[in-house]
């Protein structure tokens, strides 16, 4: 049961943020790029739980397991490279180039 459950909200974890970079940020386009080493985390994650046992202390699984510090270092470099790319500084500074807008309901 604690196995389904932990699938359950790894799943709603991975469409959260796959959400979360298309509508949470709608001056910084191509967002999304970032989500495969998140996904690659959370099964690495998954993995190594389930696998090995080591689900006492995910701090030192997250911040010593060579998998998930690649994906760290991986996913710095995708935002890097999209913060620098001309498709995104042009796609920030003419908004009719997004294809989904934002609006906060409070507006």
């Amino acid at each position: 049961m604690l196995d389904r459950i932990c699938n359950i909200c790894a799943t709603l974890t991975i469409a959260t943020y796959a959400i979360f970079t298309v509508l949470g940020h709608p001056t910084i386009a191509l967002f999304i790029i970032t989500t495969p080493p998140v996904v690659m985390g959370i099964f690495r994650y998954i993995l190594l739980v389930e696998r090995d046992q080591e689900g006492e202390a995910p701090d030192a699984i997250l911040f010593k397991d060579r998998g998930h510090s690649t994906g760290h270092v991986i996913w710095a470099i995708l935002l890097r490279l999209r913060s620098s790319t001309s498709i995104c500084k042009s796609m920030s500074s003419n908004r009719e180039g997004v294809l989904v807008q934002f609006r906060p309901w409070f507006d």
